[in-house]
């Protein structure tokens, strides 16, 4: 994968972690799994 490449999809990963809802997740107080919260993405699962 290019150097280009690669940065452009390190950055998808984190804004779409900068935009799920971390705040269910055990992390945070949350009854769910963290990775189960990145895969909901931006859909609240409430």
């Amino acid at each position: 994968m290019s150097t280009t490449i690669k940065a452009w999809y390190d950055s998808v990963l984190q804004q779409m972690a900068a935009e799920s809802y971390l705040n269910q997740s055990t992390l945070f107080g949350g009854a769910l799994d963290p990775m189960k919260v990145l895969m909901f993405g931006s859909n609240n699962h409430d």
